[in-house]
């Protein structure tokens, strides 16, 4: 449902309490518990009212307009809560099955949960995370949206409906690219994108980009993550790949032989390698991978510490490594 901007108006909680004077039961209770704990609405019409940027959330929506909606049990859907979240297309058949009243937003990168609680919200999307990573399938979603649900309704507060239990994301739009009509599909040659990977990458660290290079970096400078996208003819040969990438760029990698790589349907080799930036040594991972079914265009990526939190950082760059997934839905082609 859109706002209609013309129709907005600058007001007073007076005002937007005789704005929802007259709003059926349902939405008016939300209406005014969410004006008790976020304050006056950023915006509103006679059909909803808007908070930008309100704790966790993007934007809140709360619509005068019910919609019926039966899972877990009977209710009305009324609030809608937005965060910035970048869903690998090969989830969204997953989400729509979990949940209708989930929604992605590709292009503007973010995912809402829409429902008559904010701890519903919460539960919603914290449940559509743990589809994302891995964590739960459909149906244990389901259960588990269900069962909690049942708990918060017997008085109790369980961990899923307090809030987002895991990190925001930053640069999460994806403007997807110009249509060529000479390929069968776009999405059949991620080599067209020079960014056709996504990571975990916490919202607080800053990025930039040059010369097709992604360059990601913690708030402390403990963590430093590169994403280096090539397109060639052939990758018969990974392990020779990552070799004479990280020769060019003046890395050592510390294993004699390289270590399989596998995440998410990528596969390659990774290794630990060092080298000496602006005068401090670093330590960190390399990886050459692809996908299997489109060998020609593949990613090198690394991530970095300096050498003297190497062993207290590793499994932490482990698991930011392992989260690589491509943006586009190719595996089931």
């Amino acid at each position: 449902v859109n706002i209609n901007l013309s129709a907005q108006t600058k007001a007073s909680m007076k005002d937007y309490n005789k704005m929802i004077k007259n709003w059926p039961k349902v939405p008016k209770e939300v209406a005014m518990k969410m004006m008790d704990k976020y304050g006056t609405p950023s915006e509103g019409t006679e059909e909803a009212i808007v908070w930008v940027n309100n704790g966790p959330w993007l934007r809140t929506i709360i619509f005068k307009e019910e919609i019926e909606h039966n899972f877990p049990g009977h209710h009305t859907d009324v609030m809608q809560q937005f965060i910035s979240y970048k869903v690998p297309l090969d989830k969204y058949d997953d989400l729509a099955m979990y949940d209708g009243s989930v929604i992605v937003e590709r292009t503007r990168g973010e995912i809402s949960a829409r429902c008559d609680k904010e701890e519903a919200n919460f539960l919603a999307l914290n449940l559509a995370n743990d589809i994302i990573t891995g964590k739960k399938n459909v149906q244990e979603a389901r259960e588990s949206y269900a069962s909690n649900i049942m708990m918060l309704m017997a008085g109790e507060t369980p961990e899923y409906t307090q809030g987002l239990v895991f990190e925001s994301m930053s640069g999460t739009r994806d403007s997807d690219m110009p249509f060529n009509k000479n390929l069968k599909s776009n999405v059949e040659n991620p080599a067209m994108s020079r960014s056709h990977l996504w990571f975990n990458v916490p919202s607080s660290w800053t990025s930039s980009t040059s010369n097709g290079m992604t360059t990601y970096s913690s708030p402390d400078q403990n963590y430093t993550l590169v994403m280096s996208p090539y397109s060639g003819s052939s990758y018969s040969s990974s392990q020779s790949n990552l070799q004479s990438y990280l020769k060019d760029n003046n890395w050592m990698s510390d294993d004699v032989s390289y270590s399989p790589y596998t995440a998410n349907g990528l596969t390659g080799y990774m290794t630990t390698a060092h080298n000496n930036i602006n005068g401090i040594d670093m330590t960190g991972y390399a990886v050459y991978s692809y996908n299997p079914k489109y060998p020609n265009s593949g990613n090198y990526y690394y991530m970095y510490t300096p050498t003297s939190g190497w062993k207290s950082n590793q499994a932490d760059m482990q698991t930011m490594m392992n989260s690589a997934k491509y943006n586009y839905n190719m595996q089931n082609k």
